[in-house]
């Protein structure tokens, strides 16, 4: 007996994979863009922010290790393109109107310095 897997258990599985650079899901950043169920084969078509991001390989493997552990799956396909640029500048936001500030997180800053002591004025006449 075979069980297909729904449309709704796929998007609740990627709802918990995240994006490794902006850490949120792929489906709260609007990069499920069709899940296709044929019997136990699930073919998945995502926007990633960029054609060329470095985590695209990383994104990939997620969501298909993800998906391929439900049950009833035996095959994982995945599509990848890239948003269109008002699509991305809608999710980051532009610098003026700062939603790209939530992703700062920096809360600490550290100034580190290195003297090599002596004289600093050495060799130099002043006045």
């Amino acid at each position: 007996m075979t069980t297909t897997v729904s449309q709704k258990q796929i998007l609740d599985t990627l709802s918990k994979v995240n994006d490794p650079e902006l850490h949120r899901s792929l489906t709260d950043l609007n990069m499920v863009r069709k899940v296709e169920v044929r019997e136990d084969v699930v073919e998945i078509t995502l926007a990633i922010t960029v054609p060329n991001c470095p985590f695209k390989g990383q994104i990939e493997s997620d969501v298909r290790a993800a998906v391929r552990a439900l049950p009833g799956v035996k095959e994982v396909i995945v599509h990848m393109g890239a948003m269109t640029e008002e699509e991305r500048k809608a999710l980051m936001g532009s610098p003026a109107d700062g939603t790209a500030a939530q992703y700062n997180h920096i809360q600490r800053v550290v100034a580190v310095m290195s003297g090599k002591g002596g004289d600093l004025c050495q060799g130099v006449q002043l006045g």
